[in-house]
């Protein structure tokens, strides 16, 4: 009798050699993913690639949903051994509650990865629409300064322009936050009193307004 789920199989009345076999074969496909996810996740923060991006999610989501077959898969083993109350048996069941935490614990942190991962494509998009704002301002302060020393048509119309691009810019950047706010919205794990919830919904609000004061000036 083997608890199988999916690609995992424990066999539960086998040798003692086939049966540690079949527990590091599991251990190993999880290490793999997990290390897998950790090496495109460092990628990331040490410069934000979309393709890295892509497949940071895809071997997050992989190390995800691996963990928790791992998790079932020894669930059902230890329910299979519930009534067996030989010294073998009892030595399995302690082996596999052992493995059980430790398959929890990494189902665990593979879905914070998972949602860190999710996390770096808005920080890198963020950074981004604040760098442009920033260099649209210091622009038109050029701009501004040089329509102060003396009016030209050029530069003034320069300024207009540059006007209505940093409108266009804070508008932007708004779009970023609601979507990220879009996506803990719809992520049931996301706590929507938690902190990072709220100073969203301020810098969305704050952004809003300076997009509106931009535009009367």
């Amino acid at each position: 009798m083997e608890a199988k789920i999916r690609g995992f199989s424990i066999p539960i009345k086998a040798e003692t050699k086939e049966f540690k076999q079949a527990i590091k074969k599991i251990d190993d496909e999880v290490k793999e993913v997990i290390g897998t996810t950790n090496a495109l996740k460092r990628s990331l923060k040490n410069d934000w690639d979309s393709d890295i991006f892509i497949k940071a999610q895809v071997a997050a989501q992989d190390a995800v949903a691996t963990t928790e077959e791992k998790v079932r898969a020894v669930q059902k083993a230890l329910k299979e051994l519930d009534d067996d109350k030989s010294d073998l048996g009892k030595e399995r069941i302690k082996l596999l509650t052992i493995k059980l935490i430790d398959a929890q614990t990494a189902a665990n942190k593979a879905k914070r990865s998972l949602e860190e991962i999710a996390g770096s494509e808005f920080k890198n998009n963020l950074s981004k629409a604040n760098q442009e704002i920033d260099l649209t301002k210091r622009k038109l302060d050029t701009l501004s300064t040089e329509l102060s020393i003396k009016w030209d048509k050029k530069v003034f119309v320069d300024a207009q322009a540059t006007a209505r691009e940093a409108i266009t810019k804070t508008t932007d950047k708004v779009k970023v936050l609601e979507h990220e706010l879009d996506r803990l919205n719809k992520d049931s794990s996301t706590v929507k009193t938690s902190a990072e919830f709220k100073d969203l919904t301020v810098a969305i609000d704050e952004t809003k307004l300076k997009a509106k004061q931009a535009q009367m000036q």
